[in-house]
């Protein structure tokens, strides 16, 4: 069983997974914290940090995304 304090380690570990496999690893990263966290109307964290982070993160992957597409079209791995 994971415990909740564990969970940022299992993540870390499965990133490093996704490097191996060739996954294009993505630095910003979004952890809520649950316990304490002031929620609007929606269960949406009040915080503008998360906003922001979640901004962040999310624009790292559509970039990231975007450019392998393009790369791999362009430039596929030899014998592939």
């Amino acid at each position: 069983e994971i415990q909740p304090f564990m969970e940022p380690l299992v993540i870390e570990q499965l990133r490093l997974v996704a490097v191996e496999l060739r996954m294009v690893p993505v630095r910003d990263e979004v952890n809520v914290r649950l316990i304490g966290v002031a929620l609007d109307e929606r269960g949406q964290p009040t915080d503008e940090f998360y906003a922001k982070r979640a901004a962040a993160t999310i624009d790292t992957l559509l970039w990231w995304t975007r450019v392998t597409r393009e790369g791999r079209e362009r430039h596929p791995l030899p014998g592939r």
